[in-house]
């Protein structure tokens, strides 16, 4: 289920449309960072959608214990945003240094 919503706040950031941008001190600073930052956060948004709903699929054909499988699909579902803002930001950073470009 985690994966359809991704899914949707990626699109909808792609077309402008999201309450869920997450702005930053330096991707508010110019116009084009801040959509670099809308456009690289949906695409990353979608990727990571889809790669859950890939593991999950995975996950649910192979025959683990349940406790197991619960604690990493919380874990997982957890940890993911909070990796891919850390993407996001560290490609934010290479790409723009001194955040005025």
């Amino acid at each position: 289920m985690i994966w359809v919503l991704l899914e949707l706040i990626g699109i909808l950031n792609q077309t402008n449309q999201s309450p869920l941008r997450l702005p930053n001190k330096k991707s508010m600073s110019n116009l084009k960072i801040w959509k670099f930052a809308e456009s690289y956060a949906a695409k990353k948004m979608q990727g990571l959608g889809f790669s859950l709903f890939l593991l999950g699929l995975i996950l649910s054909v192979i025959d683990i214990n349940k406790g197991l499988g619960i604690w990493l699909g919380i874990a997982l579902v957890t940890a993911a945003p909070f990796l891919m803002l850390f993407e996001i930001e560290k490609e934010l950073k290479k790409r723009f240094p001194k955040g005025d470009e």
